[in-house]
């Protein structure tokens, strides 16, 4: 539920009671507070089974990883959005071969149990983990890339190819 409106209509008063009467019927609850100051109040009333997630607090960092483990029919969908988000993140660096690329390490990496974006440089620069992770590959034109188009793209660019990658990752994931 999604509750909006104007400051002192009491959107904190009705969350707080309904939060209240879900923890008297036995429910959960999940809040999500920008601001924190209903969040304060909500552990007053939430008890000792509250599970508290500040992420704001730099003492107590909480990672997020995009690249799950899904099912085959929903990596393109993952895979275009984290382009997205990454396009967004690096429109300065951003180009048509760096696009290319990272698709198909993605789209690899989604293939492969506990993945994340830490293994997307490793994909490209170490023989022996790409070639571990494209014997994981099951999806044709993946593999492909991996087995024919690569392999050509770096002997024809050497690590050039990759830099304005190498230099995104280091930059936003050091």
């Amino acid at each position: 539920m999604y509750i909006i409106g104007q400051t002192g209509t009491g959107k904190s008063t009705l969350l707080l009671n309904m939060m209240q009467q879900d923890i008297a019927n036995g429910q959960g609850f999940c809040l999500i507070d920008p601001h924190g100051d209903l969040a304060e109040l909500a552990l007053k009333v939430a008890g000792p089974d509250c599970i508290y997630w500040n992420v704001a607090d730099p003492d107590c960092p909480y990672g997020y990883n995009p690249l799950p483990y899904s099912p085959a029919k929903f990596r393109p969908l993952i895979a275009s959005a984290l382009i997205d988000t990454l396009k967004k993140q690096w429109s300065d660096a951003w180009g048509a071969r760096m696009e290319h690329l990272l698709r198909f390490a993605i789209l690899a990496l989604l293939e492969r149990p506990h993945s994340s974006i830490a293994d997307i440089m490793p994909l490209f620069l170490n023989k022996e983990f790409r070639a571990t992770v494209v014997r994981q590959i099951k999806e044709p034109a993946v593999k492909a890339f991996w087995e024919a188009e690569y392999p050509r793209m770096v002997s024809r660019n050497g690590p050039d190819g990759i830099a304005p990658i190498s230099q995104s990752i280091d930059r936003r994931f050091p």
